[in-house]
């Protein structure tokens, strides 16, 4: 059992063309406010609970989708 909130599906809809257009993102955490910039190049699901794969120039991170308060694009 996980403590995984799944997202509503809509904005699960809205990551995926993120991701599928490579758009630039910042993308906010609720555990740290901290947030990163990168690509979304995928969303992964392993026991339960979703990831967003972030390309970031240190490399790719994983990110719970249900700890994400904010995704926006970054104009280039």
């Amino acid at each position: 059992m996980t403590d995984y909130k799944p997202i509503p599906c809509a904005l699960h809809s809205q990551y995926e063309l993120l991701a599928m257009h490579r758009t630039p993102v910042r993308v906010t955490l609720a555990e740290t406010g901290n947030s990163q910039a990168g690509i979304i190049i995928d969303i992964t699901a392993r026991n339960g609970v979703e990831h967003l794969v972030l390309q970031c120039p240190e490399g790719e991170t994983e990110l719970r989708l249900d700890n994400i308060t904010e995704i926006s694009e970054i104009d280039q």
